[in-house]
């Protein structure tokens, strides 16, 4: 059904929101507004979902309010929204689907919803202005390239219940200088922190098992790290890391 939102002066078209198995999805929208609510009206606040594609390659969008009861953003709902600077994340989020905000490099996001569970494939990718510290310990998938050219990011804790962090996750966060890493890590799959070349300190903890191809490539002032001894690393895991010694432990 489409709602039309003439009750506010500044939006001249409307939203098309249909029932479907996920819940209460916003499938489309039509407005041509900088700044979008979908928290006032009662059918926007309804929403559960913000649908596939729903926002994408909007370059008049500037901010976004959500509702409160959106739990899923769905795959490149704003991708390519280059403009959009500022977006409020609702407590009930628990997934931020592929290429979500994918090239929205002027959003600015410094945290996520502490409820969240999963992060898709390319979520924020080149998301330049992204400056979290924290991915939250509700967190228990994070894709691939979902924090690639990241570079508002400086010192990161990483939830510890995830196991595995894939390929290029925080490649190219250029400004990145300490992580610390899940305790329950056990798999760092290749270029995961490639070319985080302020990297200066990683912690990792007893559970890391295996540092895949040039996981740590061209993390030129990484110096000193500690590995316990039983891990599997890649020969080419510390490619270009000419500063670095490795310490294996017991």
């Amino acid at each position: 059904h489409l709602f039309s939102l003439s009750l506010y002066s500044q939006v001249s078209e409307g939203f098309n929101i249909e029932s479907l198995p996920e819940g209460r999805t916003l499938t489309r929208c039509f407005c041509s507004d900088s700044v979008v609510d979908l928290s006032k009206d009662e059918n926007l606040r309804s929403i559960e979902v913000i649908g596939d594609c729903c926002f994408a390659n909007n370059l008049l969008l500037t901010q976004v309010i959500l509702g409160p009861n959106v739990k899923k953003i769905g795959r490149r709902a704003f991708d390519g929204c280059r403009n959009l600077r500022y977006s409020i994340l609702p407590s009930a989020l628990i997934v931020i689907d592929a290429n979500a905000f994918n090239m929205c490099e002027s959003l600015e996001l410094s945290e996520l919803p502490s409820g969240l569970r999963e992060i898709g494939y390319g979520a924020f990718w080149g998301c330049e202005k992204v400056s979290i510290s924290e991915i939250p310990a509700s967190v228990v998938e994070l894709g691939g390239k979902s924090f690639t050219l990241c570079k508002g990011i400086t010192s990161l804790r990483i939830s510890d219940n995830l196991q595995q962090i894939k390929e290029r996750t925080f490649a190219g966060c250029a400004n990145l200088k300490k992580v610390v890493m899940p305790i329950a890590l056990k798999r760092m799959e290749h270029l995961a922190f490639a070319r985080c070349v302020n990297l200066e300190s990683i912690e990792f903890h007893s559970s890391i098992n295996y540092i895949g191809r040039e996981a740590f490539k061209g993390c030129v002032k990484l110096r000193n790290v500690r590995l316990p001894s039983k891990v599997t690393c890649d020969p080419e895991a510390f490619s270009l890391c000419k500063n670095i010694t490795l310490h294996f432990t017991d």
